[in-house]
């Protein structure tokens, strides 16, 4: 007790507030960069110093020093020197927070938040989001820090930390939607060249995100016999374009670019639809600045569909009950929801293209309408801390 009063009496003393950022995982994943980048400017502009990101570094454009946890003892001590010295420990809970992905990452994430508050930071857990079937052990050891400011992303998450928690949760949105767009490698605007040839033809351009952690759950085949349908109902539309577009660039059947290669080469086949694959990868702001050159989207990744709808883009999306049922909430677009599982028939398949084809246009004015309260819940992320 005498040494954590010790130096809640530095922190007293230092002229900028000291913030550190909690990554939720390695490098890799896009939406998992567009929320650290999100912090680190956030941070930055708030407390008057860039902020520390650990336990792995990461790309971002606002100044930061990053530390990874892994990379010999001595950076291990200057982690835990860095959390001893925090006013405040922000932590990107994504969709880790309750153990449902593996209790032992988050484990180690409350272990630095459980020191960080002995030593008198005010620790936050920003947006996130909780699955129908969290980890008993991480659930406990929840209930265990009261004083952990938790923060919800969508409604159904936060019902479900309510009553598994049995404590009031805030309801915010993601902070990816904070993300400011932008264009910096070649191939991205590239990219966002070729769209603007598709405008000069007069076509209307639809992303389209398929993603290997989503079919390799699926019997062999269905992503060729999807791929098959998606192109033959886009060649019966009067000029259509097609952006394919992987969201995670990491290799085998975790990332996306395979699956994305093979759905490219079956639209490459047909002469109506015209089609390009974005094959290089690209920072999450660029992604996102690509993203609002579309007309919809029809994918498997959260946050392409964040970086999507943060455009005014409406989305359609391939993805497991429960985990994006609270993001489309915010948009009033529950519709646009499709179990992969069902991708087995292809009357499913259909109706998923369909959808988008037939909705998109009324789609976009309900997300233009919603965005603002949106933008507004995802600030609210970074209310109070100063």
């Amino acid at each position: 007790m005498v040494l954590t009063g010790w130096f809640r009496g530095v922190k007293r003393n230092v002229k900028n507030v000291r913030a550190v950022v909690v990554s939720p995982a390695k490098p890799g994943s896009l939406g998992d960069q567009a929320m650290v980048d999100v912090l680190v400017t956030q941070a930055s502009t708030l407390f008057g110093r860039p902020p520390t990101i650990l336990p792995f570094a990461y790309r971002t454009r606002s100044a930061a020093k990053g530390i990874d946890f892994n990379d010999g003892i001595q950076n291990r001590i200057r982690v835990l020197h860095e959390i001893m010295r925090a006013h405040h420990l922000l932590v990107v809970g994504a969709d880790m927070l309750d153990g449902h992905y593996g209790k032992d990452g988050i484990g180690r994430r409350l272990a630095l938040a459980r020191l960080a508050h002995a030593f008198g930071a005010k620790v936050r857990v920003v947006g996130c989001s909780f699955s129908t079937n969290p980890d008993f052990e991480t659930v406990e050891l929840l209930k265990k820090m009261p004083w952990l400011d938790i923060l919800a992303r969508d409604p159904v998450s936060q019902r479900r930390m309510r009553t598994a928690l049995g404590r009031d949760i805030q309801l915010v949105a993601d902070v990816a939607f904070l993300l400011e767009p932008a264009l910096e490698a070649a191939h991205g605007r590239s990219a966002a060249d070729w769209i603007a040839q598709q405008r000069l033809a007069d076509r209307l351009v639809f992303a389209v995100n398929v993603s290997g952690l989503v079919f390799k759950k699926l019997p062999e085949g269905t992503l060729e016999n999807f791929a098959d349908v998606v192109a033959n109902h886009l060649a019966r539309e009067a000029n259509v374009a097609v952006m394919v577009v992987p969201h995670d660039w990491r290799p085998g059947q975790e990332g996306d670019l395979d699956a994305c290669r093979q759905l490219h080469a079956v639209l490459s086949k047909r002469g109506e639809v015209e089609s390009h694959l974005l094959e290089k990868p690209v920072q999450a702001w660029e992604m996102k600045a690509i993203a609002g050159l579309v007309d919809a989207a029809l994918l498997c990744r959260m946050h392409f569909a964040i970086a999507c709808l943060g455009q005014g883009v409406p989305t359609y999306c391939l993805v497991s009950a429960g985990k994006f049922d609270g993001l489309m909430q915010h948009f009033n677009l529950s519709g646009n929801l499709f179990n992969p599982a069902e991708l087995t028939e292809r009357a499913a398949m259909r109706a998923a293209a369909e959808h988008m084809l037939t909705h998109w246009q009324a789609d976009a004015q309900k997300v233009k309408e919603a965005l603002p309260n949106v933008i507004t819940l995802s600030k609210s992320n970074f209310n109070d801390l100063v």
